[in-house]
């Protein structure tokens, strides 16, 4: 479901976030390389080992090195890493994404981590990303966004 105010992807059911759980908060730009997104991704509490494993030898490591080779002269075919659509299924979604139109210059959290302040510069209201590395003007005003975490509006 797409909020439409605010450009934002939100899953159809609100949930409470477990007190353990985590909020990743990151800034990324699909139309071009200047962040002007905020991305959402709750992640579970994980526990590792008390102990880590050294792994395989050198001498294994070569083993495997060379049992790859064989393989792929056999005709063994990686999954292709440069065509996302058939590696998507590997990666995690993120939970929501929020695209503030403009160049993101700055965030911080409010002291009780509630809200987030995000700094903006906006870009024109009729721009046209043609080329990711070009991205619209930007405005002289920095505005100051800020998001609800609990809403994520």
């Amino acid at each position: 479901m797409v909020d439409e105010d605010l450009g934002m992807e939100t899953g159809d059911e609100e949930e409470e976030m477990d007190s353990k759980e985590k909020l990743l908060i990151f800034t990324c730009g699909s139309e071009t390389y200047v962040p002007h997104q905020i991305g959402f991704k709750r992640m579970k509490p994980r526990s590792f080992q008390e102990r880590l494993e050294l792994g395989p030898s050198l001498a294994e490591r070569i083993k495997l090195v060379e049992q790859k080779k064989q393989r792929r002269a056999e005709g063994f075919v990686r999954p292709g890493y440069g065509n996302y659509d058939r590696v998507a299924h590997l990666f995690d979604k993120y939970d929501a994404m929020l695209d503030l139109k403009g160049h993101i210059i700055g965030m911080a959290l409010s002291p009780d981590h509630r809200y987030l302040y995000v700094n903006c510069r906006s870009w024109p209201i009729d721009a046209i990303i043609s080329d990711p590395m070009n991205p619209p003007p930007i405005a002289q005003e920095i505005d100051i966004h800020i998001i609800d975490l609990l809403t994520l509006t």
